[in-house]
């Protein structure tokens, strides 16, 4: 009997023995699998993730204060604005929201986030997910613009199901789409011809890519990537927004602009924006 119980001690040891190796080895192997699950664009978003510090001013092109609009060429615009982009519009947003309302437009809201892409899902970097989740703030707009597409995942599926939401949610909405500005980065030139071709399907293309073409100092070349506007660019990039969404077309940059005492706009982000 003494032996029975011993040996059905040793086999139950021997079961629980078993049952741990079994949950650490699973838990082992979960672990790389889960990180090899990543897709090859989100892969890229996180080895190369920087973000953006309102207060670091080390981004500027030429060194200059950022700067506040004086009354710029264009159209005029009135009633609610809404705006959603990457590291390039949180990094001008003072400018923007100041810029936008000089051209009229009495109810501006600017929800810009380095490193966010033209992608579904629930967070904070997913484009198409945000703008859903902010319907409640430009259901009501006469205005809606997108400056997405930096950061990878631009495609037509994506384009169409963005641009499909705004016109459910705010059919009567002016939908605008800013399109890429890039010093050095050929792949950029992809995706700018996206935009283009999509435009039938609802939005117009305020058009920052040529101004960039025209004036490349308006780029930082600070952090290398060569898609954050810098110095002076950082105006020209508001004023391009602004006019292009108060004038129902492309934009122009011509405004002149005078320095603002204190805070930045510069801006860092995984694949650009």
């Amino acid at each position: 009997m003494k032996k029975l119980t011993s040996y059905s001690t040793i086999k139950t040891i021997r079961r629980i023995f078993i049952v741990f190796a079994a949950v650490f080895f699973s838990f082992s192997f979960f672990v790389p699998h889960q990180a090899s699950a990543f897709t090859k664009d989100q892969r890229f978003q996180l080895e190369r993730q920087q973000y953006y510090d309102p207060t670091d001013c080390g981004s500027t092109g030429s060194g200059s204060s950022p700067t506040t609009p004086t009354p710029s060429s264009g159209g005029t615009a009135s009633g609610k604005v809404y705006m959603i982009g990457d590291s390039i519009t949180q990094g001008t947003k003072p400018q923007l929201e100041a810029t936008l309302k000089a051209k009229g437009f009495s109810d501006v809201i600017v929800n810009g986030l380095s490193s966010r892409r033209l992608s579904l899902g629930e967070g904070d970097l997913d484009g198409i997910g945000v703008f859903e989740r902010d319907q409640s703030k430009w259901a009501d707009a006469g205005t809606i613009i997108i400056a997405l597409g930096t950061n990878g995942t631009i495609n037509d599926l994506n384009i169409s199901k963005i641009i499909a939401d705004a016109k459910s949610g705010a059919p009567s909405a002016k939908i605008y789409w800013v399109n890429l500005g890039a010093v050095n980065r050929p792949e950029i030139t992809n995706n700018n011809a996206l935009i283009q071709q999509l435009a039938s399907k609802g939005y117009s293309v305020i058009d920052w890519a040529t101004v960039v073409k025209d004036h490349p100092d308006y780029i930082s070349t600070a952090d290398g990537l060569g898609v954050h506007p810098g110095g002076a660019g950082i105006q020209a990039f508001a004023d391009t927004v602004a006019n292009g969404a108060a004038s129902g077309g492309s934009g122009t940059a011509s405004a002149t602009a005078s320095p603002v005492a204190g805070g930045c706009a510069c801006s860092v982000g995984a694949g650009g924006g």
